[in-house]
């Protein structure tokens, strides 16, 4: 209940703008690299569950900075950004403590910026980088995804597109090999710079955000062969449009982006798809009531329809309780006992006790006869 709140504080005050790569200096690649090139996913719990859980509370406020005696996520952020540039109103005059680092720290510091929700500093302190000579790869992804935090999405793509048009790309990336570097590279030119066209694209949008479908990130619809949603079933012709690995992609979207909903609803469509329904319920449990992402139509009916399909399969493990279908109670039902009679226990109770009361009623009715004689 405590990480759930601290979640909900988190979306509340980082709003649902996102970022693209971050490259900070605890971002190490956690995904392991086929010999074909492709990415291994992460299972959702324990591992990328509270990877995502420890970024998204990283921009709120009110989670703790230590547990258990030592700094958690959000606050080793702290630890570092305060200490050279201590928050307390956004201001464009960078202290000296920080003018004087290296490219590299600055950067580094950028990306902490970003995932505490001070993107206004981050964009204080690199937009004098897009005006380099030769401008440094790093600086501008990290640059991109400040302007995308604060929802200016044509700096953002421009600034991305910059960085892949005018700086060298690295060999490798901090906390990566070079495996893990090419492919974090794939993506990041690939897959966030549509994200970022996608974001834009509905940012403009005069649509109802109640009629706004599933992020296009991937040309797939999530139908059967018959062109229905069914989940744990994908067509033949559609998971063919998807790659091996689409579902590492949208992790390590969200990974750098975690206060964005649509690729938490995304994640769910790919693994209700790979028929992992009970896991897909989780996470649509995230998106919707955990993220407050409820008015999206198509969204909640799909999660009515994965939960209702996991509900129908084996029974769980002991430990798992059946998955809501619909609006969650306000508050739960009382306990019940923890033992119930059987039915055959039931029977045979109301048989003694019947023939209990049916011999009382002869004695008394026997009584009265003999009243009546005298």
């Amino acid at each position: 209940m405590i990480r759930r709140t601290l979640i909900l504080g988190a979306v509340a005050f980082l709003g649902l703008d996102a970022e693209a790569g971050v490259y900070g200096p605890e971002d190490v690649s956690p995904f392991a690299i086929r010999p074909d090139g492709t990415a291994e996913e992460l299972p959702y719990v324990p591992n990328f569950k509270s990877m995502l859980d420890d970024r998204l509370n990283a921009g709120n406020p009110k989670a703790p900075l230590e547990e258990n005696g030592k700094p958690t996520y959000r606050g080793r952020l702290v630890q570092r950004v305060e200490t050279l540039w201590p928050s307390g109103g956004f201001t464009s005059r960078i202290p000296a403590s920080v003018s004087g680092l290296s490219l590299d720290r600055q950067v580094d510091l950028a990306a902490d910026m970003i995932r505490l929700g001070r993107a206004d500093d981050a964009v204080a302190l690199l937009q004098p980088r897009a005006r380099d000579r030769n401008p440094d790869f790093k600086a501008l992804v990290t640059l991109s995804q400040a302007y995308a935090a604060r929802g200016e999405w044509d700096s953002a793509i421009q600034t991305h597109a910059d960085a892949f048009e005018l700086a060298p790309r690295p060999v490798t990336l901090p906390g990566a090999n070079a495996a893990q570097t090419k492919w974090v590279l794939e993506v990041e030119k690939g897959f966030v710079a549509r994200w970022l066209a996608l974001r834009k694209a509905e940012a403009a949008s005069r649509e109802p955000v109640e009629t706004h479908d599933l992020l296009g990130l991937f040309p797939v619809r999530f139908v059967n062969d018959k062109g229905e949603y069914q989940p744990g079933t994908l067509a033949a012709a559609e998971k063919a449009k998807l790659r091996p690995d689409a579902v590492a992609i949208v992790q390590q979207l969200l990974l750098w982006s975690p206060d964005d909903p649509r690729l938490l609803w995304l994640l769910a469509e790919l693994t209700a798809a790979a028929g992992r329904l009970r896991e897909a319920a989780e996470i649509f449990d995230q998106c919707t009531w955990g993220r407050g992402f409820t008015n999206r139509k198509k969204l909640m009916d799909h999660r009515t329809a994965v939960a209702t399909a996991a509900n129908a399969q084996p029974a769980p493990k002991s430990d798992d309780v059946p998955l809501e279908t619909d609006t969650p109670k306000p508050a739960d039902k009382p306990a019940t006992d923890d033992f119930l009679p059987s039915t055959t226990t039931i029977l045979l109770v109301s048989v003694v006790f019947g023939g209990i009361v049916a011999l009382l009623l002869a004695l008394q009715l026997r009584a009265v006869l003999r009243r009546m004689r005298r």
